[in-house]
């Protein structure tokens, strides 16, 4: 579960970039799946984007994971 919160704050962009780091499938699979073009996904990987979108971000974590991302309560 992600919480964000000051003392336990998660990056769900750093999170989402280890996961796609470990990952044996190909980016153009993962693209064609989140619905995102490849040369988004390779800029995402490289760092290229300070704000990917949360939206896109999102879908890549939970493609990525198998699990939907929750938030907790503010």
């Amino acid at each position: 579960m992600l919480v964000f919160a000051e003392e336990n704050q998660v990056d769900l962009k750093q999170t989402t970039l280890k996961h796609l780091s470990a990952t044996p499938q190909s980016f153009e699979h993962i693209a064609n799946e989140i619905g995102v073009t490849p040369r988004w996904l390779y800029y995402f990987a490289d760092g290229k984007y300070e704000d990917p979108g949360v939206q896109k971000t999102q879908r890549l974590y939970t493609h990525l994971t198998g699990k939907k991302l929750k938030l907790v309560k503010a």
